[in-house]
């Protein structure tokens, strides 16, 4: 079966390349009947390893050995994209907006990214936040500013998505905006645009000037009181 992967010239269908991988760990039943079934269900590759656990396992033929098999193959992949983009340069807001497109896309619960750019706006490391308190995301500041000693940036990028599709930033998206600035503020770095996501389009803080009105308006010692 390995060898039909190898010596293809071409792209294989989506649910035979599945049915490669699940083979590896249900390798004495046939998983050409397994993959079909996740593709149908799911509608793609990309549906079947971001989908919920227990989603998966009301497929028939899915239990927790594969089930624990598809999330780590899901983390895998993820960090072979993250290590991708970590080689690339972001100089425009073109290049903006496709980083955090693909960052977010078929992600159905709401995180947070954080971009890491060098003086030369070269991608030094990313990081994601999904910790949720109080029904909304949020940063783990301590985290933030752990990872900015480690990376000495000199400009961030922040993103997240708004899984209802909307991308008009709300009031919380504002006392972010001004947290992550003045942590920036205070560690030698400086916080570029903050983008919000949302069924394909994008929001820029910094294209709709927003975060120039934020910067002049930071009350630091009223931001302290406060949390994201």
């Amino acid at each position: 079966m390995m060898d039909k992967v190898l010596k293809s010239k071409g792209e294989l269908p989506e649910h035979e390349l599945l049915e490669v991988l699940l083979y590896s760990v249900i390798s004495r039943r046939n998983t050409n009947d397994i993959a079909h079934s996740l593709i149908k269900t799911f509608g793609s590759l990309r549906g079947v390893f971001t989908a919920e656990p227990e989603k998966l396992k009301a497929v028939k033929g899915v239990g927790d050995k594969v089930v624990s098999y598809i999330l780590v193959l899901a983390k895998v992949f993820e960090t072979v994209a993250q290590t991708s983009v970590n080689k690339s340069y972001i100089k425009s807001f073109a290049e903006i907006k496709d980083v955090v497109l693909r960052a977010f896309d078929g992600e159905k619960e709401e995180k947070f990214l954080v971009i890491f750019l060098s003086k030369q706006y070269q991608v030094l490391s990313t990081a994601g936040f999904s910790d949720r308190k109080d029904m909304r995301v949020e940063i783990d500041v301590q985290e933030l500013v752990r990872l900015i000693g480690v990376f000495s940036p000199r400009f961030i990028i922040l993103a997240h998505n708004h899984p209802s599709g909307r991308i008009e930033p709300s009031e919380q998206d504002d006392i972010t905006t001004r947290k992550i600035n003045m942590i920036c503020d205070m560690h030698a770095t400086s916080l570029v645009d903050h983008v919000i996501v949302g069924d394909g389009k994008v929001y820029s803080y910094y294209q709709e000037r927003r975060l120039d009105e934020i910067k002049k308006t930071a009350d630091i010692n009223k931001l302290l009181n406060r949390e994201i």
